[in-house]
Protein backbone atom coordinates (compact mmCIF):
# COMPACT_ATOMS: atom_id res chain seq x y z
CA UNK A 1 0.00 0.00 0.00
CA UNK A 2 1.45 3.36 -1.05
CA UNK A 3 1.77 5.86 1.79
CA UNK A 4 0.78 9.49 1.91
CA UNK A 5 3.29 12.30 1.95
CA UNK A 6 3.03 15.82 3.32
CA UNK A 7 4.86 18.54 1.44
CA UNK A 8 6.94 21.20 3.13
CA UNK A 9 5.19 24.59 3.01
CA UNK A 10 4.69 25.30 -0.69
CA UNK A 11 3.29 27.96 -3.01
CA UNK A 12 -0.01 26.93 -4.62
CA UNK A 13 -1.15 27.97 -8.08
CA UNK A 14 -4.66 27.55 -9.45
CA UNK A 15 -5.77 26.48 -5.97
CA UNK A 16 -9.16 24.83 -6.32
CA UNK A 17 -8.93 23.11 -2.94
CA UNK A 18 -12.06 24.44 -1.19
CA UNK A 19 -14.43 24.47 -4.16
CA UNK A 20 -14.02 22.40 -7.32
CA UNK A 21 -13.01 23.72 -10.72
CA UNK A 22 -16.18 25.22 -12.26
CA UNK A 23 -18.19 22.78 -14.38
CA UNK A 24 -18.00 25.07 -17.42
CA UNK A 25 -14.18 24.88 -17.39
CA UNK A 26 -12.49 22.98 -20.19
CA UNK A 27 -9.83 21.64 -17.80
CA UNK A 28 -10.52 19.32 -14.85
CA UNK A 29 -14.12 20.50 -14.43
CA UNK A 30 -15.62 19.37 -11.13
CA UNK A 31 -12.32 18.26 -9.58
CA UNK A 32 -10.33 19.75 -6.72
CA UNK A 33 -6.75 20.49 -7.69
CA UNK A 34 -3.78 22.81 -7.61
CA UNK A 35 -0.18 23.06 -8.72
CA UNK A 36 2.31 22.82 -5.85
CA UNK A 37 5.65 24.66 -6.15
CA UNK A 38 8.69 23.99 -3.93
CA UNK A 39 12.10 25.70 -4.02
CA UNK A 40 14.73 23.46 -5.63
CA UNK A 41 17.44 24.49 -3.14
CA UNK A 42 15.36 24.03 0.04
CA UNK A 43 16.72 20.98 1.96
CA UNK A 44 13.18 19.96 3.03
CA UNK A 45 12.02 20.15 -0.61
CA UNK A 46 15.00 18.09 -1.79
CA UNK A 47 14.21 15.39 0.80
CA UNK A 48 10.51 15.50 -0.15
CA UNK A 49 11.35 15.11 -3.87
CA UNK A 50 13.30 11.93 -3.11
CA UNK A 51 10.42 10.54 -1.04
CA UNK A 52 7.93 11.45 -3.78
CA UNK A 53 10.00 9.69 -6.45
CA UNK A 54 10.21 6.59 -4.22
CA UNK A 55 6.44 6.52 -3.63
CA UNK A 56 5.66 6.99 -7.34
CA UNK A 57 7.99 4.08 -8.15
CA UNK A 58 6.35 2.00 -5.41
CA UNK A 59 2.91 2.69 -6.92
CA UNK A 60 4.20 1.52 -10.31
CA UNK A 61 5.70 -1.69 -8.89
CA UNK A 62 2.63 -2.48 -6.75
CA UNK A 63 0.36 -2.18 -9.77
CA UNK A 64 2.41 -3.51 -12.70
CA UNK A 65 5.33 -5.33 -11.12
CA UNK A 66 8.97 -4.83 -12.02
CA UNK A 67 8.19 -4.60 -15.76
CA UNK A 68 5.58 -1.83 -16.15
CA UNK A 69 3.92 -1.06 -19.50
CA UNK A 70 6.14 0.83 -21.96
CA UNK A 71 3.79 3.80 -22.35
CA UNK A 72 3.09 4.64 -18.73
CA UNK A 73 1.95 8.17 -17.92
CA UNK A 74 3.74 9.26 -14.73
CA UNK A 75 2.86 12.39 -12.72
CA UNK A 76 4.82 15.17 -14.37
CA UNK A 77 7.35 17.11 -12.32
CA UNK A 78 7.41 20.69 -13.62
CA UNK A 79 10.55 22.84 -13.83
CA UNK A 80 9.89 26.46 -12.88
CA UNK A 81 12.98 27.52 -14.86
CA UNK A 82 11.28 26.44 -18.10
CA UNK A 83 7.55 26.68 -17.27
CA UNK A 84 6.51 30.21 -18.11
CA UNK A 85 4.33 32.37 -20.29
CA UNK A 86 4.58 35.40 -22.57
CA UNK A 87 3.03 38.54 -21.06
CA UNK A 88 1.12 41.29 -22.90
CA UNK A 89 4.39 43.09 -23.68
CA UNK A 90 5.79 39.98 -25.40
CA UNK A 91 8.26 39.23 -22.60
CA UNK A 92 8.84 35.71 -21.31
CA UNK A 93 7.95 35.43 -17.62
CA UNK A 94 8.96 32.56 -15.32
CA UNK A 95 7.14 33.17 -12.00
CA UNK A 96 8.35 29.91 -10.45
CA UNK A 97 12.02 30.15 -11.37
CA UNK A 98 14.19 28.14 -8.99
CA UNK A 99 11.29 25.82 -8.13
CA UNK A 100 9.90 22.44 -9.12
CA UNK A 101 6.21 21.69 -9.13
CA UNK A 102 3.52 19.09 -9.69
CA UNK A 103 -0.26 18.91 -9.92
CA UNK A 104 -2.37 17.19 -7.27
CA UNK A 105 -6.05 16.49 -7.79
CA UNK A 106 -9.07 14.71 -6.38
CA UNK A 107 -12.66 14.09 -7.37
CA UNK A 108 -13.51 14.13 -3.65
CA UNK A 109 -13.44 17.25 -1.51
CA UNK A 110 -10.15 17.37 0.42
CA UNK A 111 -9.92 18.36 4.06
CA UNK A 112 -8.72 22.00 4.19
CA UNK A 113 -7.70 23.60 7.49
CA UNK A 114 -5.80 26.66 8.68
CA UNK A 115 -2.60 26.55 10.73
CA UNK A 116 -4.62 25.96 13.91
CA UNK A 117 -6.55 22.99 12.48
CA UNK A 118 -9.81 24.89 12.00
CA UNK A 119 -11.72 23.95 8.83
CA UNK A 120 -11.71 26.45 5.95
CA UNK A 121 -14.95 26.40 3.96
CA UNK A 122 -14.98 29.86 2.35
CA UNK A 123 -12.98 29.86 -0.88
CA UNK A 124 -12.98 33.67 -0.96
CA UNK A 125 -10.41 33.56 1.87
CA UNK A 126 -7.78 32.18 -0.51
CA UNK A 127 -5.92 34.87 -2.36
CA UNK A 128 -3.38 34.69 -5.15
CA UNK A 129 -0.61 32.13 -4.49
CA UNK A 130 -1.50 30.93 -1.00
CA UNK A 131 1.05 28.84 0.89
CA UNK A 132 0.14 25.48 2.32
CA UNK A 133 1.28 22.00 3.20
CA UNK A 134 -0.40 19.41 1.00
CA UNK A 135 -1.09 15.79 1.94
CA UNK A 136 -0.92 13.65 -1.20
CA UNK A 137 -0.88 10.04 -2.26
CA UNK A 138 0.42 8.62 -5.55
CA UNK A 139 -2.16 6.32 -7.15
CA UNK A 140 -2.21 4.15 -10.24
CA UNK A 141 -4.97 4.23 -12.84
CA UNK A 142 -5.93 2.72 -16.18
CA UNK A 143 -8.49 3.50 -18.88
CA UNK A 144 -9.07 0.73 -21.38
CA UNK A 145 -6.18 -1.43 -22.44
CA UNK A 146 -3.67 1.23 -23.42
CA UNK A 147 -3.94 4.24 -21.08
CA UNK A 148 -2.22 3.62 -17.76
CA UNK A 149 -0.35 5.79 -15.30
CA UNK A 150 0.36 7.16 -11.85
CA UNK A 151 -1.03 10.51 -10.66
CA UNK A 152 -0.89 12.42 -7.39
CA UNK A 153 -4.07 12.48 -5.32
CA UNK A 154 -4.96 15.46 -3.13
CA UNK A 155 -6.04 14.34 0.36
CA UNK A 156 -5.78 17.46 2.53
CA UNK A 157 -4.28 20.92 2.81
CA UNK A 158 -3.17 23.04 5.75
CA UNK A 159 -3.12 26.67 4.62
CA UNK A 160 -0.48 28.69 6.48
CA UNK A 161 -0.61 31.88 4.37
CA UNK A 162 -3.79 32.83 2.54
CA UNK A 163 -1.90 34.74 -0.16
CA UNK A 164 -2.45 38.12 -1.68
CA UNK A 165 -6.10 39.11 -1.81
CA UNK A 166 -7.57 39.46 -5.28
CA UNK A 167 -10.54 41.48 -4.03
CA UNK A 168 -10.24 45.22 -4.25
CA UNK A 169 -12.28 47.86 -2.50
CA UNK A 170 -10.03 50.76 -3.50
CA UNK A 171 -11.64 53.59 -5.42
CA UNK A 172 -8.48 55.61 -6.01
CA UNK A 173 -8.48 57.11 -9.49
CA UNK A 174 -12.25 57.05 -9.84
CA UNK A 175 -14.27 60.23 -9.57
CA UNK A 176 -17.87 59.79 -8.43
CA UNK A 177 -20.63 62.31 -8.88
CA UNK A 178 -23.25 62.81 -6.26
CA UNK A 179 -26.26 60.73 -7.35
CA UNK A 180 -28.75 63.26 -5.98
CA UNK A 181 -27.42 66.12 -8.10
Amino acid sequence: MVDELITPTAKLEWAFIIEPVPLDSEYSAGSYNCVVWLKKEDPAAIKFRGQLDELINLAVVETWGKTPPAKLSIAKILDGDTEGYVNDEGESVYPNQGSFGFRVSSKRKPVVVDGHGSPIVDSSLLGYNPRAQIKLRPYSWSFGKSRKGVSLGLSAAMVVDFGQSTASTATEGFEFENASA
